[in-house]
């Protein structure tokens, strides 16, 4: 219910609260608590939930002003370019396992946002967090190799 507070989501506000617990779960050797439990959640859900929020905002501004910034071919040579680049990433994605390659299209290319994909293929946010990044780092290494 405090998780809700920040997201006005039942399944963000649950995923939220999961993440802590295997946070927690995953630290409990090295953590130090110097209060009570109790405090230490609820100050943890809090935090992930602002920072899911500042996340959310940080990707609708850009996607906003890549909206704005159409994506014209002047002339033959940036049409090539922009086609050979596509052509690369198909590849590339071609290759990755399945539901890495599937998480990366559904957001960069359907527009689906991070929860709408997690709901959709019934896996939890930071999955579809760590699938997208992982897409992104093979694209980055991948490409720049290419050059």
């Amino acid at each position: 219910m405090f998780a809700f507070i920040f997201t006005k989501d039942s399944g963000e506000a649950e995923d939220a609260v999961q993440e802590i617990f295997v946070h927690l779960w995953e630290k409990r050797r090295e953590l130090k608590l110097h209060g009570s439990l109790k405090s230490y959640l609820l100050k943890s859900v809090q935090n992930y939930c602002i920072d899911g929020i500042r996340r959310c905002k940080v990707r609708e501004q850009f996607a906003g002003e890549i909206d704005m910034q159409s994506l014209y071919v002047n002339d033959t040579e940036d049409y090539i370019l922009y086609t050979d680049l596509l052509n690369q990433i198909d590849r590339l994605l071609a290759q990755m396992p399945d539901g890495v390659a599937e998480t990366f299209r559904m957001n960069r290319f359907d527009g689906m946002k991070y929860q709408e994909i997690a709901q959709q293929l019934n896996v939890s946010l930071r999955t579809v967090e760590s699938r997208i990044s992982k897409a992104l780092r093979i694209l980055h290494q991948q490409l720049i190799i290419n050059l």
